[in-house]
């Protein structure tokens, strides 16, 4: 048996480990579904921050041949 205490009112009750897992589990579960919402975030900001990047290349690569034509 584990004993828990209750972060909100600091009651300690004890229970089984397939109970304890289960508890474990979810929280797991749920600490690895932010990650994975914060990695889903943070890579579309990086996917536009390069396309951006990339088109501004794109616009000066343009510029600096169009002005090598010229001469």
């Amino acid at each position: 048996m584990n004993e828990i205490k209750c972060p909100k009112c600091g009651t300690v009750f004890q229970i089984n480990e397939s109970d304890y897992e289960s508890i474990v589990k979810q929280i797991r579960d749920h600490e690895l579904e932010n990650e994975i919402k914060r990695l889903e975030e943070e890579f579309k900001r990086d996917k536009k921050n390069s396309s951006k990047i990339l088109t501004n290349k794109k616009v000066n690569y343009s510029t600096i041949l169009n002005n090598q034509a010229e001469k």
